[in-house]
């Protein structure tokens, strides 16, 4: 029996299925321990190296995931900003005692759109600016 890739991969998944199946059946218990100690190990790791640390190398893997999925990773980015705006809606028509203090991330999103639209951020100064377009008061 020669099996390709593809059917390896359904096979795979298929096994995957058999063995969570069994797990549930058997040992139920096993699955909130799995996830309580992933969670404690999660943190662990997080606490060890620090949120610097941290930061730096989810930037690096999503830098990777970019450069192999472009396509992938840019869904992905248009799920989260749909997501945030979704979220923004939800915080406009709660009370501002609630509201007050949650910030949703842009993701690059003004960024892009002013890319699209062929304008990019001034760098110059704004207090320049500003002093330039009215005289300084006496």
């Amino acid at each position: 029996m020669n099996l390709n890739r593809k059917d390896m991969a359904r096979y795979g998944k298929l096994a995957a299925l058999v063995a969570v199946g069994l797990v549930v059946l058997f040992r139920p218990w096993l699955i909130p321990l799995l996830l309580f100690m992933a969670v404690w190990l999660g943190l662990i790791v997080f606490l060890l190296l620090g949120s610097a640390r941290v930061s730096e190398l989810g930037a690096a893997a999503w830098e990777y995931y970019q450069q192999r999925r472009p396509k992938r990773a840019a869904k992905i980015v248009t799920r989260l900003q749909n997501a945030a705006d979704r979220l923004d809606g939800i915080l406009a028509r709660m009370p501002a005692r609630v509201a007050d203090g949650i910030y949703t991330p842009d993701l690059g999103r003004s960024a892009r759109d002013m890319a699209q639209q062929n304008r990019s951020l001034s760098e110059e100064d704004p207090f320049a600016r500003l002093g330039r377009s009215r005289p300084p008061a006496e």
